[in-house]
């Protein structure tokens, strides 16, 4: 069986707590292994207390994984729906390697005006911005907390993705072959993780 498939075939058989780390874990490797400066972990499972479970051992995974997380709330459904329910949305970030996708100029350039100059000069600031933003709808911005570069996010705030010339992890505008090594390399780590995260707990369920 492919190793995906046994991610998630384990996933489903845990109980809440293993789910949410098992969640955070694959979503959070690409900034674990420093090849992304944020990401974007939305957790959810039906019939599940998952904001409960998430600020319960958010400390604990947080620590483990050398993470900092901002909790990010439902978007209004002007901008296409609400994004969770009894869930939880996650902004995933090292804050040193956001900062400096942040702080380029050309992230600056996109950023200032929707309102983050005056937000002021620093990353939870931004953060901080960025929440209040969701209230007008999904953010497109959001590209620049997520290591996208700046001229692809800025395309596809333009054109919502139409004249894209490839897609993957965004929706990609120029520098196809760059944006294809880095779209392998968050595979990599994702699957790194649900690797590390199937030997330890598949060993676990089956008694080893």
């Amino acid at each position: 069986m492919h190793i995906m498939q046994t991610f998630i075939a384990l996933l489903k058989s845990r109980d809440a707590d293993d789910f949410v780390e098992f969640i955070f874990a694959f979503f959070a490797a690409p900034v674990v292994r420093g090849v992304k400066c944020g990401s974007l972990v939305n957790i959810r499972r039906n019939g599940e207390e998952i904001p409960r479970v998430w600020r319960r051992r958010k400390n604990e995974l947080l620590a483990r994984y050398g993470l900092e997380a901002a909790e990010l709330p439902p978007f209004s459904s002007k901008g296409g729906g609400a994004f969770r329910t009894n869930a939880v949305l996650l902004l995933v970030y090292d804050r040193r390697l956001l900062e400096k996708a942040l702080f380029s100029e050309e992230a600056l350039a996109i950023l200032r005006p929707l309102g983050y100059e005056e937000a002021g000069g620093s990353v939870l600031s931004f953060i901080e911005r960025l929440k209040r933003r969701f209230a007008e709808g999904f953010p497109h911005e959001i590209g620049l907390f997520l290591g996208y570069p700046p001229h692809d996010v800025r395309g596809f705030m333009a054109d919502g993705g139409r004249g894209a010339v490839a897609s993957g992890y965004w929706k990609v505008y120029a520098n196809v072959a760059e944006a294809m090594e880095t779209f392998g390399a968050f595979r990599r780590a994702e699957q790194d993780a649900a690797m590390e995260l199937v030997l330890r707990f598949g060993a676990m369920q089956l008694g080893a």
